[in-house]
């Protein structure tokens, strides 16, 4: 596997966490590892993006792979249970473990990237940010979560989920109104004030409420 059915352009590879050149990266093993995905994700420690612990820490999955290993050496394959199988930051598949790459690693090993300090301009390849984040930043945390920016990331996601929910209840429902928990479907009759041709006098207007169950977190 490592070495001709390689067949990448390492420009174009890229972490899924952090969008930059993986550094000490792994191969994530995933259910359309056949299909041609390669997501290549960092394995650095706390100094640096620490993108795979990160990755890994969310699903509940511990890293056993140590962020010290050299680049050379060779590291065994980790496998996931079937129970705590995390999902694959690219195709949204299953992944099933990671694989040290030592091609791989010696190549983006050697791509030039910025340090992951807040406003440090320095660059340079992952023996180079090493040597620097040791000297210049021994006790910062990038890799660690604002909580101001979680709040916003949650905040937004909420909104992508309601968004969403009524934009595929006004399209099975053009003429639905949302109240509640509930969406009041209004027909089709054009004529006249909506509130007027509410159908209450011809038969039994709970026919034409949709009974639509929008979770409690979502209102």
């Amino acid at each position: 596997m490592e070495g001709n059915q390689l067949d990448i352009d390492w420009e174009d590879v890229v972490c899924p966490i952090c969008l930059d050149y993986p550094h000490n990266g792994v191969l994530l093993r995933c259910s359309s590892y056949d299909k041609g995905c390669r997501p290549f994700v960092c394995d650095t420690d706390h100094l640096h993006s620490n993108c795979l612990d990160r990755f890994s820490s969310a699903y509940g999955v511990r890293s056993s792979s140590s962020p010290e290993t050299s680049s050379t050496s060779k590291t065994e394959p980790v496998e996931l249970d079937n129970g705590c199988r995390p999902t694959c930051p690219l195709c949204r598949g299953e992944v099933t473990g990671w694989v040290v790459i030592d091609e791989a690693r010696v190549i983006l090993n050697d791509k030039k990237r910025c340090c992951d300090e807040f406003r440090c301009l320095f660059s340079g390849t992952y023996s180079e940010l090493q040597k620097h984040a040791q000297v210049e930043h021994p006790h910062a945390r990038p890799s660690k979560i604002d909580p101001a920016r979680q709040l916003d990331w949650e905040n937004f996601q909420q909104s992508s989920e309601i968004i969403d929910v009524l934009s595929t209840i006004h399209s099975e429902v053009p003429r639905g109104v949302v109240l509640g928990d509930y969406v009041i479907d209004y027909g089709d009759n054009d004529t006249g004030d909506e509130f007027e041709d509410f159908p209450g006098d011809e038969g039994n207007w709970w026919t034409s409420c949709i009974l639509y169950q929008i979770t409690d977190q979502m209102i």
